[in-house]
């Protein structure tokens, strides 16, 4: 159904389109744009595909257990709408995968007062910087370890966010009550929300473009921009393995996040830093990181630590180290340690580009190699 109603959309603004009295946006990359003829609505529609190939080599250190497998597919075609309603301070936002018929992002904006806004609906939660970053807007072709670990993703609820100065500094705050039950979930389930609180510094001011939150310094920042993020998160009665993505067990914990992460570019140079802190507790105040029948949950430590150099010829060469580090009395899950080298074309920006890969895995057993892989990507993406 709400595919329908997307597809609906898209036509009833390609017909608003033929209007004269409606500004259309033709820019490459920027989708098209359509204004209400009494400004009283603005509507911006985006389209974008991914198309993607893996290889990949197992090898558990034996010659009989190695194979390889490789596999092509559409990772993402994302539809997205924005602008905004009656007042350019309420804005919106919709995003939908049209692959799985997902709806990702349907919030509202509104800011009621200078530099502070208050959101409403599902959107991305205030976590790590990796995982805010669009899908679209990566240095890779696709995202970190510790991120596949630690995200905090998208859920339903209210933020309020602030934006100001001290100097030449920017500073943000953002604080979420959320379900804590993660994307489309409308089960009733115990009373226990999601609380996340995020502070970020921008000491040398902000980024050319919002850059802060796109990967590789496509901009060539002609002074140095450095941003900092804080964030804490605290996830009642959580029955998932690993906050709202892993498999279901027999009790209920409140999950206790805590990401810090940086983003810094100077002239085509860029670097992302970020760590990651997991744990749980249960009623009574202890870590007890087990149920009833001996499952664990995912928690731990992880660092992700990338950077790349953009040529002038638009040609980007990055390299990434990423790890995930299990606490000792959690069983079930090794330490991990992820070594990628990435090539990306950027034909026009983000919107036009060719993007590649290759990944190292060491998993380890205690002390011991148990597991070593490599895998191969290559990505083209295409956006309106």
């Amino acid at each position: 159904m709400m595919k329908k109603i997307l597809i609906g959309l898209g036509i009833v603004g390609m017909f608003l389109t033929g209007s004269a009295q409606n500004k259309i946006v033709d820019k490459y990359g920027k989708g098209f744009s359509i204004l209400g003829k009494d400004s009283t609505f603005l509507l911006k529609a985006n389209t974008r595909i991914q198309c993607r190939y893996d290889y990949e080599r197992i090898d558990n250190n034996s010659k009989e257990k190695l194979f390889v497998r490789d596999a092509a597919f559409v990772r993402r075609t994302r539809i997205k709408f924005g602008g905004w309603a009656y007042s350019t301070k309420v804005k919106y936002k919709i995003e939908h995968d049209l692959l799985n018929g997902v709806t990702y992002d349907a919030v509202v904006k509104y800011n009621f007062f200078k530099g502070w806004e208050i959101w409403a609906g599902q959107t991305k939660l205030p976590g790590n910087r990796e995982r805010v970053i669009s899908s679209q807007a990566l240095q890779f072709v696709d995202r970190s370890l510790l991120n596949t670990v630690f995200t905090l993703d998208r859920d339903a609820g209210i933020q309020l966010r602030n934006k100001h100065e001290i100097g030449k500094m920017i500073v943000k705050e953002m604080f979420c009550v959320s379900q804590g039950e993660g994307l489309n979930d409308k089960t009733k389930r115990p009373l226990g929300h999601e609380y996340t609180g995020r502070l970020e510094f921008l000491p040398m001011g902000n980024f050319a473009s919002k850059g802060d939150y796109v990967s590789s310094d496509l901009k060539r920042e002609k002074k140095p921009k450095l941003a900092i993020g804080l964030t804490y998160d605290y996830n009642q009665n959580q029955d998932l393995s690993r906050k709202v993505k892993g498999n279901k067990l027999a009790e209920t914990r409140n999950f206790i996040n805590f990401h810090g992460d940086f983003m810094y570019k100077y002239r085509g140079l860029s670097i992302l830093g970020e760590y990651a802190y997991a744990d749980v507790v249960n009623g009574a105040g202890e870590y007890k990181r087990y149920d009833s029948n001996g499952d664990f949950w995912q928690v731990g430590q992880g660092i992700n630590l990338q950077s790349g150099y953009l040529l002038k010829n638009n040609v980007e060469i990055s390299g990434r180290y990423s790890t995930y580090i299990p606490f000792n009395n959690v069983s079930g899950f090794n330490r991990e340690n992820q070594y990628t080298l990435g090539l990306s074309k950027y034909v026009v920006g983000h919107y036009l580009k060719v993007q590649t890969d290759i990944t190292l895995i060491e998993e380890m057993m205690g002390s011991a190699l148990s597991a070593n892989d490599l895998i191969y990507r290559l990505q083209f993406e295409v956006a309106f």
